[in-house]
């Protein structure tokens, strides 16, 4: 019996050191913090990212479209729109034209000799004396078309930029010689001045109406049965005369000037 116990207390003691030593073989370990890496990023402050990309460009502001200028008239172009408005409206220059239209004459060319072109036109339709007139216009460095002389028809141009104007009805006793005015052109005005006029007495006229009592003989030193006024009321002889012209004529020719009549196919004809 007593064996009996000392071999079951040999077990026993034998069961707990085999338990011990089972524990500590086994044991769990003891559970620890999680170690955490931190990054760089978190214990230094973030840099701030520059962009290198260049900034751009304003847009520029797109101005709108324009349409394109229109190259200015030429003068025969205002001359054609001038004569076909005085063919439907019977007026030209600011001055009004009566009767059939087309009766009247209109020429294009260089009378005053400045190397541009002028439109002269030509109004002897209308019964009235007072309604007639013959014009000249040009046309200004802006398109705009000007008077350069309008008085009664015919006129005659000549060469070296003068002109004569026939007076609208014969004054005193001039009997076959027409009195006239003489104009001359000036460049600066651009336009004609008026010079002087000129008219006469005819001693044959004068003694058919009786008058030759009147008539200045002494101023007649050439016995031609005319004396001259040149712009002055002082009788002058044929040949004082004479070369009165030719010292303004200068041995210019008189201009032979194309008119035409007003038509509406020759207007269009003006290119």
């Amino acid at each position: 019996m007593m064996n009996f116990i000392k071999i079951a207390g040999i077990l026993a003691s034998c069961v707990l050191l085999s338990g011990c030593s089972f524990e500590s073989k086994f044991k769990e370990p003891t559970p620890t913090e999680p170690t955490v890496t931190e990054s760089p990023q978190s214990t230094e402050q973030t840099e701030t990212t520059v962009s290198t990309t260049p900034p751009s460009e304003p847009i520029p502001e797109t101005e709108p479209e324009t349409e394109p200028e229109t190259a200015p008239l030429s003068p025969r172009e205002i001359y054609r729109g001038l004569l076909s408005n005085l063919l439907a409206n019977g007026e030209i220059s600011g001055h009004s034209v009566e009767g059939n239209i087309s009766e009247n004459q209109f020429a294009i060319a260089d009378i005053d000799s400045d190397d541009r072109e002028e439109l002269i036109v030509r109004v002897a339709s209308p019964e009235k004396i007072s309604r007639k007139f013959e014009i000249v216009l040009d046309v200004d460095k802006t398109g705009n078309p000007f008077e350069e002389l309008r008085e009664f028809p015919d006129i005659t141009y000549y060469s070296n930029g003068n002109a004569t104007a026939l007076l609208s009805h014969s004054q005193g006793f001039s009997g076959n010689f027409p009195p006239y005015i003489l104009y001359q052109y000036d460049s600066n005005s651009d336009g004609f001045a008026q010079v002087v006029t000129v008219s006469a007495m005819d001693k044959k006229l004068m003694e058919e109406m009786e008058v030759a009592d009147i008539y200045p003989e002494d101023a007649d030193t050439s016995h031609s049965g005319f004396v001259y006024y040149i712009g002055s009321d002082n009788p002058v002889d044929v040949t004082e005369y004479e070369n009165w012209c030719h010292s303004w004529q200068n041995h210019a020719s008189v201009l032979e000037i194309p008119f035409q009549t007003i038509t509406e196919e020759h207007i269009k004809n003006i290119q």
